[in-house]
């Protein structure tokens, strides 16, 4: 018994010191992704798989390339998210995050942000969203939607692309939505299939409030 309950200690002191944390047991703390570790989190190394959630602290800088992530990630006030290089993450939450650059990066479920306000640029580029994407109440932030370069790649939204009350401006194009595209509230929002070979665009179920003029080809 007592050799069995050492080999326990050392194992669970040997994951956390990789900075990914321990998930899924009694008493586990959530681990927090930190690329400067001065937030009470550690960088998340290339290629981890993380089963359960993933945190950003308040405030810090997180990138994940080509990670994992089984369940949520969530991102905190000022908090900066970059995910590239075919992550894979379950669904996202971002309240009151700084920015956020998603790249080649597949999601299962919703990817939500909200409430943030700063003058930095975020876009959700070349990537899936299994679920709805829902970006709303954001305010000095220039958001692009789609490739973001054009004749690179394209963006699918298997449920509803929903943008609604974001002040400073924003761009959707080459972008795949399953569901519907519903706008309203926006300042300075277009919208257009770009010259890339893109065989489908959004509007599936149409296009409604300051998005419904937005010249797309038809989802087939």
């Amino acid at each position: 018994m007592k050799r069995a309950c050492i080999g326990l200690v050392v194992t669970l002191t040997a994951v956390v010191g990789l900075g990914v944390g321990v998930t899924g047991s009694a008493g586990a703390a959530t681990p927090m992704c930190d690329d400067s570790g001065t937030h009470g989190g550690q960088p998340v190394p290339s290629g981890s798989n993380i089963q359960g959630n993933l945190i950003v602290p308040v405030n810090a800088f997180c990138t994940l390339d080509n990670v994992r992530v089984s369940d949520k990630l969530i991102v905190k006030t000022g908090g900066d998210l970059t995910t590239q290089n075919d992550s894979d993450i379950g669904s996202l939450v971002a309240d009151g995050a700084d920015s956020l650059h998603i790249n080649y990066t597949t999601f299962h479920g919703l990817v939500h942000a909200l409430n943030m306000n700063s003058s930095s640029s975020s876009r959700v580029c070349n990537s899936t969203v299994g679920g709805n994407l829902v970006i709303e109440s954001t305010s000095g932030i220039y958001w692009l939607v789609g490739d973001c370069a054009v004749g690179v790649a394209h963006t699918f939204v298997d449920g509803n692309l929903v943008y609604n009350s974001n002040s400073f401006g924003g761009d959707i194009s080459n972008t795949t939505i399953g569901g519907s595209l519903k706008c309203a509230g926006n300042s300075n929002l277009t919208g257009h299939e770009d010259e890339s070979g893109a065989t489908g665009g959004p509007h599936n179920d149409g296009n409604f409030g300051n998005c419904a003029s937005f010249d797309f080809r038809s989802n087939t």
